[in-house]
């Protein structure tokens, strides 16, 4: 059986426009408890950005936070995946791109984001699953 990208995503992408500055970037995600914020504008992702884009690309250099936009320091292009991917090639490409979140994309539209943490929870039940069955077994 091959689990799909779609079966563990989250349809729930915190967002934020690439006109933002990076201090409401950065109020957001805290409040929000998130690691990560979808730059969406029209409707399509053109970036993602993330607790290492903002320490790294912003506080770091010294840039004041309320005078940078969004879209000046975001990651891109965005690395995607459609939704019928399974997770064993998206774990891979995420690997090979250091990236712990992949948008899953149909399209150009946005339909969800698959974390790390989604994989290897789930990745985590199977195993457990596949321990019991072949312990019982025996």
């Amino acid at each position: 059986m091959v689990l799909t990208v779609e079966e563990i995503m989250s349809r729930k992408m915190p967002r934020i426009k690439a006109s933002a500055n990076a201090f409401q970037a950065a109020k957001k995600m805290k409040a929000g408890k998130l690691g990560y914020l979808m730059v969406v504008e029209g409707g399509r992702p053109v970036g993602i950005v993330t607790e290492a884009d903002l320490v790294g690309k912003v506080l770091a250099r010294g840039i004041n936070p309320e005078k940078v936009a969004v879209s000046r320091f975001m990651s891109k292009p965005l690395i995607t995946v459609p939704p019928h991917h399974d997770i064993a090639a998206a774990s891979m490409l995420m690997a090979k791109h250091n990236i712990r979140h992949l948008p899953v994309v149909d399209g150009d539209r946005l339909v969800g984001v698959v974390t790390a943490k989604d994989i290897i929870k789930h990745v985590r039940s199977y195993i457990e699953v596949l321990v019991r069955s072949v312990l019982y077994e025996e």
